[in-house]
């Protein structure tokens, strides 16, 4: 699938972006991909089913910024700090 740019240019797309700033923060239980799906159906920007959402959430484990644990999914401290980050070029 493709996905439109991230704006900060600092994750692989803004779905990226956005899937991730809904995951549970790093010290929350984690969610499974079902009601994670069901947890973004408000986000009008983002259309995910659960087979997109499971390859989303692998590319931010790939890149450090999500985790499975205990049979789901959040963010990790890592990603949080580069959601939480200044956007590169702006002030």
């Amino acid at each position: 699938m493709t996905y439109r740019p991230d704006p900060g240019g600092v994750f692989a797309s803004d779905t990226h972006r956005r899937t991730l700033g809904h995951l549970p923060n790093p010290p929350d239980p984690p969610t499974t991909v079902g009601d994670f799906v069901v947890r973004m159906g408000p986000d009008a920007h983002t259309d995910l089913g659960e087979d997109d959402a499971s390859e989303v959430l692998s590319d931010l484990e790939a890149d450090g910024h999500a985790e499975q644990k205990s049979g789901g999914w959040k963010q990790t401290k890592a990603g949080l700090a580069a959601l939480c980050a200044p956007v590169p070029g702006e002030d």
